[in-house]
């Protein structure tokens, strides 16, 4: 099944957002993009973005997982997005890795939707 990676959607500019690059040995290890405004903080990214540690060979797999967040009183919900580099691939290097994708937005929103008690 081939499903359109929503990397263009979540790393869109906004305004009032700022964006951090953790560079570690000339290798970008992590993104964080804070949105004040979506957030209601400025202390808490609205989403991360924890990429491959090492520079990736030419037929080398390595894998990107993305954690969008979503306020839900003084707790932040993470909805984990996992995807695959494969620089092989050269014109579509991310693909989504779609095993266990439902799970983890089922899971999502049952947090989301959960009363406290």
């Amino acid at each position: 099944m081939i499903v359109d990676t929503p990397f263009k959607s979540i790393f869109k500019p906004r305004i009032k957002q700022r964006a951090v690059i953790k560079i570690e040995d000339g290798q970008i290890m992590s993104l964080q993009i804070f949105d004040k405004e979506v957030m209601g903080t400025s202390d808490k990214p609205a989403v991360e973005a924890h990429l491959p540690s090492k520079k990736p060979d030419q037929d080398s797999v390595k894998t990107i997982f993305v954690n969008m967040y979503e306020k839900k009183g003084n707790q932040f919900i993470p909805l984990t997005l996992i995807f695959k580099y494969m620089p092989s691939q050269g014109y579509a290097p991310v693909h989504e890795v779609m095993e266990g994708r439902n799970l983890r937005i089922k899971g999502f929103f049952f947090f989301l939707k959960k009363k406290k008690r």
